[in-house]
């Protein structure tokens, strides 16, 4: 548990990842009406930001968003909403290791059924779905999960 609060607290908080988005704006690149930033000033923006968000700004992540830029620059949506991917992918980790009840670093079955079980209110897709067709919804999606990241039935995902 001590580790997974430790992940939330590292979480970029909302003030945090709009404060990026206004010190990409402020540091864009000319031309500036394309939005972009070359990355000399990509740098000076990592030298502003928390610490927190620092680890988003590496030369690989800088390379893997270019696009031949005639300026060598990147555009700064593309670089916040791979920014915002990453909360999300570490915000959903989080998540699924709450039910992780024995604690050893996978879900089995049962830890599986009662993620989806509270995950369908949330989902809009699933909006029209009556109650009573929850544990055959849940049943369906646990068994499609467990064949395919699971092709060896070991009972673990």
């Amino acid at each position: 548990q001590r580790s997974l609060q430790e992940k939330s607290a590292a979480l970029l908080e909302n003030e945090e990842l709009q404060k990026l988005l206004d010190l990409l704006e402020d540091n864009l690149s000319p031309p500036v009406e394309d939005r972009m930033i070359n990355f000399e000033d990509y740098l000076k923006v990592k030298d502003q930001v928390s610490p927190k968000c620092k680890d988003y700004f590496s030369a690989i992540t800088f390379s893997k968003l270019y696009k031949k830029d005639p300026h060598g620059r990147i555009a700064i949506v593309e670089f916040f909403h791979y920014v915002m991917r990453k909360v999300w992918l570490q915000q959903s980790r989080i998540g699924l290791s709450l039910y992780d009840i024995s604690g050893l670093g996978y879900l089995r079955e049962a830890d599986l059924e009662n993620y989806i079980l509270e995950m369908i209110p949330t989902l809009p897709q699933l909006d029209g779905l009556e109650k009573s067709f929850y544990s055959f919804y849940v049943c369906t999606a646990v068994r499609k999960f467990f064949f395919f990241l699971d092709p060896l039935r070991t009972g673990k995902n």
